[in-house]
């Protein structure tokens, strides 16, 4: 339904606030409070440390970034959602050694 409300239907314990959101490419989760698993995840174009403590960070871009900002750019955005589907194939899995 692209509302944010999907997820698992039980409860999964809250995540740490250890990923700080000091640059761009932090990938992170919006939740709809404590201990919900809520599914709406975001890639910060610049740093957000308003969000640290607030939401949820858990990784960040290793490649792409060139990709990320031609998609904020490119995509025409309605409500804050694209217009169009943004589908991203074949993009490979980083294998930590």
């Amino acid at each position: 339904e692209g509302k944010g409300t999907g997820g698992l239907p039980e409860a999964l314990p809250d995540e740490t606030f250890s990923v700080k959101h000091d640059r761009a490419g932090i990938l992170g989760m919006s939740s709809n409070g404590r201990h919900t698993a809520s599914s709406q995840f975001y890639i910060s174009l610049k740093p957000l440390e308003w969000l640290d403590g607030q939401r949820v960070a858990f990784g960040r871009v290793l490649d792409g970034m060139r990709a990320v900002r031609f998609i904020a750019k490119k995509v025409k955005l309605e409500n804050e959602r694209p217009v169009e589907d943004v589908v991203i194939e074949d993009c490979g899995m980083y294998e930590l050694p």
